[in-house]
């Protein structure tokens, strides 16, 4: 019972906190600061997803990715293969886990299954 009352006790102090300028204002800070941590590497990430986009050929992925640039769905070779090379190349491209995100929707929208 005592559990109860400390947990229905907890809930309304968090309901209270919720419309506090202070709680508000600790919010805005971690937000600051938790862009502070990931923006270089979004910039990043969207810079070099667009120079591959726009300077690497199509045929390039083809090469790299068996079953790129096919009609219809990729067997499952094709498939083993990408997701064997995929891993390898987002290794040699490695910008950060926030900045790899431009990049796997350039393969995706090259074909690349595994992206």
């Amino acid at each position: 019972e005592e559990d109860e009352e400390d947990d229905e006790h907890q809930h309304e102090s968090t309901l209270s906190d919720l419309f506090s300028s202070d709680t508000w204002k600790k919010v805005g800070q971690k937000y600051v600061m938790e862009w502070q941590m990931v923006w270089k590497d979004v910039l990043i990430g969207f810079t070099v997803a667009g120079v591959i986009s726009a300077f690497v050929p199509s045929a390039f992925f083809e090469w790299l990715f068996i079953g790129v640039g096919t009609e219809g769905d990729p067997g499952f070779w094709s498939l083993l293969q990408q997701a064997v090379v995929g891993p390898v190349a987002a290794f040699f491209t490695f910008i950060g886990s926030m900045g790899n995100i431009p990049l796997a929707a350039v393969l995706f929208g090259e074909g690349v299954a595994f992206a």
